[in-house]
């Protein structure tokens, strides 16, 4: 949001007309002075001559939660896959109790599964299984991934060993396009395995962007899951993200919620789509937030959002949105969208310094993030009129302001690059080259 000054008559569609008109990126070759020579009459007449726009320090960042990279359990949880995968092969007569209860029918599953080897070494099913005993209990992912591969020289379509693979090459080995054509194998095996159904459509929407074969595959995953509350909310997540149909996406998140009321995905995408409905209010939002980290704690969307929400409410709000990002931050320190409105949080307490430096690290985790770089440009230029401040009136910009008001200028022009008619960047370029190109 953004205001004029008092003494401003224009209504707003006439000045962001004006200030978009005003606020096209420097041609190639010219200055930043020449160009805001160019643009100066028109800045001028949208500013009412020398009164300045006030605005936000960027516009917020909410994390929808969906799809999916390192989330596997979301999906096996409810597949209760570990038991499907240990199935016991031997008679159950043959187990050994030990006093360890779970740890030693864990160890009688191993047991069974190697002397099942011991008289067929190229059994596909025993070392798949065996193979996922030693990636889950042992963490020994090398000899997970050698019973997993010996399982497909076997059997090259065994939908296990593909999709055990898939898994231990996504959070192992951090190879996602290796794991995205090993899930795409298990579903070409078996189009009515859920788990690798489901995973395989979380990934094509988070890792490639793919989205319309991602909403074919949550389709057919819904068709074999049809009241699933992850598979619900990841699907409403795709929708919402599209723009397509909002409407469905709070259907879809409501149902999530209705089947799953405690899934911290589904609350917390809940609450965000609330936020974008005409009747919103804010309580609700606040109250779906706080149940998500009732339920998990460490769920960094609802940190994030839920601070972002109590920092828009402003004092006494903000010490616990403050609390709330450090939180997430403490879980991930490269977490994008909270390093964004941490920082928005510190700029718009005069703490310019700390939100520059929030502003790079989330730059440095994705160097396009349009609302980073329209951060660090006003935390930069904040920085260079606190310098201009401490000059004595008449005096001439000394050579740090020029170039750190340069370099805001540069920033703004990169997120124009990206994001071409982005309204927030229009309007802050335009008030920066009005504030330190012509105000007198």
């Amino acid at each position: 949001m953004w205001q004029s000054r008092a003494g401003c008559s224009f209504s707003k569609s006439s000045v962001v007309s004006l200030l978009i008109l005003a606020a096209l990126t420097v041609p190639d070759g010219q200055s930043v002075e020449s160009s805001w020579e160019s643009n100066q009459k028109l800045v001028g007449f949208a500013c009412a001559s020398k009164h300045l726009l006030e605005r936000t320090a960027l516009r917020s960042c909410r994390h929808l939660r969906g799809g999916g990279i390192l989330e596997w359990d979301v999906v096996e949880e409810e597949y209760d896959y570990l038991a499907a995968t240990t199935e016991k092969k031997g008679d159950p007569g043959d187990e050994e109790e030990d006093d360890d209860g779970e740890s030693g029918e864990k160890e009688s599953a191993a047991w069974i599964y190697e002397t099942a080897l011991n008289k067929d070494p190229t059994d596909p099913d025993a070392l798949t299984a065996l193979g996922r005993i030693l990636e889950a209990e042992q963490k020994d992912f090398e000899g997970a991934e050698r019973m997993y591969v010996a399982a497909l020289q076997k059997y090259p379509t065994h939908r296990l060993a593909l999709y055990n693979l898939s898994r231990l090459h996504s959070r192992v080995k951090r190879d996602q396009d290796a794991s995205i054509e090993l899930l795409q194998k298990a579903v070409e095996s078996d189009p009515h395995f859920y788990p690798a159904v489901h995973q395989y459509a979380r990934m094509l929407q988070s890792v490639r962007g793919e989205c319309s074969e991602a909403e074919r595959m949550y389709r057919m995953a819904s068709a074999l899951r049809p009241s699933s509350g992850p598979l619900l909310s990841d699907f409403g997540s795709l929708v919402q993200g599209s723009g397509r149909d909002p409407a469905l996406a709070l259907n879809l998140f409501k149902q999530a919620v209705r089947v799953s009321p405690r899934h911290p995905d589904a609350l917390a995408n809940l609450a965000r789509a609330l936020e974008d409905t005409p009747d919103y209010r804010p309580s609700e939002s606040e109250a779906l937030y706080r149940t998500a980290l009732k339920a998990d704690p460490a769920h960094i969307p609802s940190l994030c959002n839920l601070g972002l929400q109590l920092a828009s409410a402003g004092r006494p709000s903000l010490s616990e949105a403050e609390a709330l990002y450090r939180r997430a931050l403490a879980l991930n320190p490269a977490h994008v969208e909270t390093l964004c409105n941490y920082g928005r949080l510190c700029h718009e307490r005069s703490e310019v310094g700390q939100a520059e430096e929030l502003f790079e690290q989330a730059l440095q985790v994705q160097p396009d993030k349009v609302e980073g770089l329209n951060g660090k440009a006003l935390a930069v230029e904040a920085g260079a009129a606190q310098r201009w401040s401490d000059l004595e009136l008449g005096t001439e910009y000394d050579e740090d302001f020029e170039r750190r008001v340069a370099y805001a200028d540069s920033l703004f022009t990169k997120a124009l690059a990206l994001a071409p008619s982005d309204a927030d960047t229009l309007c802050n370029r335009a008030a920066l080259l009005h504030a330190h190109r012509g105000a007198a």
